[in-house]
């Protein structure tokens, strides 16, 4: 019998570990794909973005997929929403306007990635481990710089923000969080991952000001290369941590 119990402690544990996982990628995807999709219609239609917003696109359903066979918070709510809305992610060219997206559709994926953000936030104490923390670090990078692209490729900008977006995803919240978090890897990592996480660290100080004051339209290619090499360093972070446990 205590063996049973503690069977099936260790599964729910898993589980739920599995679940925080899947919804971090699932966040990642979902940010990195608007991003992409934006970048697309202001680099009018390079292909590049295009393929990458369908990669991230197939990575996010494939991640929420997950998220929701673990029995993930809100998983079937999410779900829903994502059918919905994903089918609708396609820009239009137009003489006038030029490459843009629907105006409904920009805002329910912007609600949806603000929705789904705010799980984590809710969770993020649970993701307490080095590599969780490196991860949850990328996914706030990404949220960040997909809220700018989104307004930054919106006609009316950050007056089109409601209330509830703002709160739910506010870039100079997260960027504070963002800098803690590598502030304290920093000092629990040595040589060379610490040397990384301050490199990475460097180029987000270089591209913040820009992307969490939106006012200041800083140059989109800068900001998307930037976002892009800050990802690697982390993730080349997160190897070498992994590797020396």
């Amino acid at each position: 019998m205590k063996s049973l119990i503690v069977f099936v402690f260790s599964f729910f544990t898993f589980s739920t570990a599995m679940a925080s996982d899947n919804l971090l990628r699932h966040v990642l995807a979902t940010a990195q794909s608007m991003s992409a999709l934006y970048m697309e219609g202001l680099s009018e239609g390079n292909e590049k973005y295009r393929q990458e917003f369908l990669q991230y696109q197939l990575e996010a359903k494939s991640s929420l997929r997950r998220y929701a066979d673990e029995n993930g918070e809100s998983s079937g709510e999410l779900t829903q929403q994502w059918q919905k809305i994903s089918p609708k992610l396609k820009l239009v060219y137009s003489r006038d306007e030029g490459w843009t997206l629907d105006f409904h559709t920009r805002f329910g994926f912007r609600s949806y990635l603000s929705r789904v953000y705010q799980l984590v936030e809710k969770n993020q104490s649970s993701y307490s481990s080095k590599n969780k923390q490196l991860l949850l670090a990328v996914v706030k990078l990404e949220s960040m710089v997909a809220r700018f692209f989104d307004l930054s490729s919106s006609v009316n900008g950050s007056f089109s923000l409601t209330l509830s977006d703002a709160n739910q995803l506010d870039p100079k919240k997260i960027s504070a969080q963002f800098k803690q978090i590598l502030d304290q890897l920093t000092q629990e990592s040595q040589y060379p991952s610490n040397k990384q996480l301050l490199r990475a660290k460097q180029k987000w100080l270089f591209i913040e000001q820009g992307v969490i004051n939106f006012s200041q339209k800083s140059p989109n290619f800068i900001v998307y290369a930037t976002k892009q090499s800050i990802r690697k360093t982390l993730l080349a972070s997160s190897k070498k941590l992994h590797a020396s446990q």
